[in-house]
């Protein structure tokens, strides 16, 4: 059965719950949701670890899946059998808070992860987390520098994480959204902010991953 996973933000404000919803479909096009029939279905899923409103990915290996989430540092936590709830096992704030001369800078944002050929898992996340303050003329950054796309390393779907720095080149720089697959070739969302109040003309780039995690071409 295909799920689609995704945030209603109002959810935190106006109820005090999670912001996340999970819907059965009954094909990767959908119908999706309770009215569609079939498979369809609507949920509310249960999280001890992402039971927030932040940005997020579900990542799969095998029969295994977590959830990745970005409010306060980024988090883990590991979905059933079902990936419709969480267990309430991983790690919180795994990759965190860090302080600098100019301004105390959290990471978040934009989270999503992939297995590199080697069996390494590749996360990668907005650095700082701050959307909309990267890109020329970068009218608007954080901590004096621009957003870029900062990325950890871990030897499994569930961690541990280790965080290695950004990546640096000019293609990375830009809010990172999250990263997908297609024949087995790892790209990077990246929103290209141009520094401005109103974004709608800014372009996206899907950046290929390479082989090696430290280089974003």
């Amino acid at each position: 059965m295909w799920l689609l996973w995704f945030n209603a933000p109002r959810d935190t404000y106006a109820y005090h719950v999670n912001a996340y919803y999970v819907m059965g479909c009954n094909g990767p096009a959908g119908p999706c949701g309770y009215q569609a029939g079939g498979h369809g279905s609507t949920h509310k899923p249960g999280l001890k670890i992402c039971a927030d409103d932040g940005d997020f990915s579900v990542i799969t290996k095998g029969s295994t899946a977590a959830m990745l989430c970005s409010m306060g540092g980024i988090s883990e936590e590991s979905l059933n059998r079902w990936w419709t709830d969480g267990t309430g096992a991983g790690t919180k704030s795994m990759v965190g808070v860090t302080q600098t001369a100019a301004a105390i800078i959290s990471v978040g944002e934009g989270v999503g992860a992939y297995q590199r050929s080697d069996g390494t898992w590749v996360m990668v996340y907005s650095s700082p987390g701050c959307g909309y303050c990267s890109g020329p003329p970068l009218l608007k950054t954080v901590g004096g520098g621009p957003v870029r796309a900062g990325y950890a390393t871990a030897p499994s779907i569930t961690g541990p994480w280790t965080a290695r720095g950004v990546l640096s080149a000019a293609y990375c720089r830009g809010q990172p959204r999250t990263v997908f697959t297609i024949e087995g070739a790892a790209y990077e969302w990246v929103d290209r902010w141009e520094g401005l109040a109103n974004e709608k003309k800014a372009a996206i780039r899907w950046e290929p991953m390479t082989a090696d995690p430290w280089s974003c071409q």
